[in-house]
């Protein structure tokens, strides 16, 4: 079921790195972010280079003042009538990406 889902992932994966909320959707934020974390958490050593481009996406995405724009609402309430904003989740769930990137890097690297 592991393998199923990073195909899935890997075959969702936009021409600039990132995710989009679905297949074919522009590139955003917490998409990226989820998408990366769950290709992280597999452990499996042949998606880094996958895993680095949507990390290189977060990177060329993210502002001066260290958040990340987000352009639209990702959250539903109702289709049409409402949407909802989680303030929070574009800043919140990239720099866990880039934070666990950063702990497998460093755990990874022979100490003397």
């Amino acid at each position: 079921m592991i393998d199923a889902a990073v195909r899935l992932l890997l075959d969702q994966q936009n021409s600039d790195g990132g995710w989009g909320a679905v297949k074919g959707k522009a590139s955003n934020t917490e998409s990226t972010a989820f998408a990366v974390m769950a290709l992280e958490s597999t452990q499996r050593k042949d998606l880094p280079g996958r895993v680095q481009l949507g990390l290189n996406w977060l990177a060329r995405h993210q502002n001066a003042d260290g958040s990340w724009p987000e352009a639209e609402f990702t959250g539903t309430g109702f289709p049409g009538h409402f949407y909802i904003n989680y303030h929070q989740y574009r800043n919140q769930f990239p720099l866990t990406a880039l934070g666990r990137y950063r702990q497998w890097l460093t755990s990874s690297i022979p100490r003397a």
